[in-house]
């Protein structure tokens, strides 16, 4: 049953997800640390500030649930 669900969410848009997701009233927990990125590998996002001459930008768990949630609003995932 989990697989045939599991499936069936894969096909939904990001905002049926989204709307799937608050029905059930859905919490995520961060249980371990994210693996680390490549040694040497610099990272995209920081180049692409660096090239524009700008500071690149240091964020927290809060700073990050703004940006989650403004782009979530601009890209059309919840109003």
């Amino acid at each position: 049953m989990a697989e045939a669900a599991h499936k069936r969410l894969e096909n939904l848009p990001p905002a049926q997800k989204l709307r799937l997701l608050e029905l059930l009233d859905t919490t995520a927990t961060v249980t371990k640390e994210p693996p680390k990125g490549r040694q040497g590998t610099p990272c995209a996002l920081g180049a692409w500030f660096r090239k524009r001459g700008r500071l690149v930008p240091e964020l927290d768990d809060a700073d990050w649930a703004v940006c989650i949630v403004k782009t979530a609003r601009r890209v059309g995932w919840c109003a």
